[in-house]
């Protein structure tokens, strides 16, 4: 159980996925860049301690769009603390990582028994968190993405990791997933990606660890619109 638990916590994995996933890290760059050529706009305006106030409050907001993420990581694991399923959760990015030989059988995108038990146990939980009141007008999306090892054809791969990823929402969406406070809902956000091998897991020594880079991950988008209105703030204040 411990061992399950540093692996949810992420207290001894070192993961590829590190940073945030692209949109957001585009979108938080963006943010900065905009509050950067506000700032100077302040320069010239202002008094230097007025200045300071202005730089103080932009760390607060850019505190509070990248501690979004932090929140959301802070409830999943005190949801799923004492799971056992086995699943990974990322610390920097509060994905959730499926892996292993229970997901699919080789070259297959049909859901093992088993995965089906650990969805129908963990998406109802998912969504209590990332769609509540208090988080679902900052949550864009809710991505579903196959991932696939370094072995075979590319395109064969991004293939299966698309059918597979399909195959995860089909389910979860369908007549088979028993009736939970979110699942219609969850159509506004969820939707499908492969991404073949180019997201391998690696081994200590540098090896690609096949059987964790085949996986499913589960995570979210920041809305644009939340970023705006941060900037907003700034401009008001």
């Amino acid at each position: 159980m411990s061992g399950r638990i540093n692996r949810l916590l992420g207290m001894s994995e070192k993961e590829e996925n590190f940073w945030p996933t692209f949109s957001d890290l585009l979108s938080v760059i963006m943010f900065i860049i905009l509050l950067t050529l506000v700032s100077y706009i302040f320069v010239a305006q202002v008094t230097t301690i007025e200045v300071i106030k202005v730089q103080e409050m932009i760390n607060k907001r850019v505190t509070e769009i990248v501690g979004f993420r932090e929140k959301i990581y802070e409830e999943l694991s005190s949801e799923f603390s004492e799971s056992n399923m086995g699943i990974y959760l990322d610390k920097n990015t509060a994905a959730i990582s499926f892996s292993g030989d229970v997901l699919f059988e080789v070259d297959s995108d049909v859901n093992k028994p088993e995965f089906k038990a650990m969805l129908i146990e963990f998406f109802p939980v998912y969504t209590e968190v990332l769609l509540s009141e208090e988080n679902k007008d900052i949550v864009s999306q809710i991505i579903i993405e196959g991932h696939t090892d370094d072995t075979g054809d590319y395109m064969y791969n991004l293939d299966l990791s698309q059918r597979r990823a399909a195959s995860v929402v089909k389910f979860i969406l369908g007549h088979e997933f028993p009736d939970f406070k979110y699942k219609e809902e969850l159509k506004h956000y969820i939707t499908a990606n492969g991404k073949s091998e180019s997201s391998l897991i690696y081994n200590e020594d540098g090896t690609v660890n096949r059987s964790r880079s085949r996986r499913v991950e589960i995570k979210f988008t920041i809305k644009d619109q939340y970023l705006i209105e941060k900037m907003q703030e700034i401009i008001d204040n």
